[in-house]
């Protein structure tokens, strides 16, 4: 097998196995205070409004 072909498919499993164990290393962590677990559900709501709002114009353009 050429080297040039099995390269990428090599790359990317390397880089599927670090992104598994960033997230397992991730989830295992403290969640954090019952304030700071607070404020991270404000920022999430904020965010998801923010989102919302940026979809609906983004939706206007798209369908002119």
């Amino acid at each position: 097998m050429n080297l040039y072909l099995a390269l990428p498919g090599v790359a990317a499993l390397i880089a599927l196995l670090f992104a598994v164990l960033k997230f397992v290393s991730i989830m295992r962590q403290d969640a954090g205070t019952e304030q700071m677990q607070a404020i991270s559900r404000q920022v999430q709501e904020g965010a998801a409004a923010f989102l919302n709002a940026e979809y609906r114009w983004l939706a206007v353009f798209v369908t002119i």
